[in-house]
């Protein structure tokens, strides 16, 4: 699940892409259906990206996940531990 530019590029390459415009939509999306891959925004609209992440990774252990953030600020990531999962 990921924004539409990169969406659209995955599409051009043959890949079966399912996007998702909030943390709600995508938390519900990732019950519903199974994927081979999860790229996600860490700080996502009304939701916890990290959160999501975990979800999925209980859901699915076996799949990749990529995460990255275009910007901004959260406690989440400039407090605590990092955290790996696997």
């Amino acid at each position: 699940m990921i924004g539409t530019k990169r969406s659209q590029g995955m599409k051009i390459l043959g890949h079966k892409v399912t996007s998702a415009s909030s943390g709600n939509t995508a938390a519900r999306i990732l019950g519903e259906q199974r994927f081979d891959l999860l790229i996600t925004d860490v700080l996502i609209t009304d939701g916890d990206g990290l959160g999501l992440i975990e979800r999925f990774k209980v859901a699915e252990p076996a799949v990749n996940i990529l995460a990255s953030s275009g910007g901004g600020k959260s406690d989440k990531l400039t407090k605590g531990p990092i955290r790996r999962f696997e």
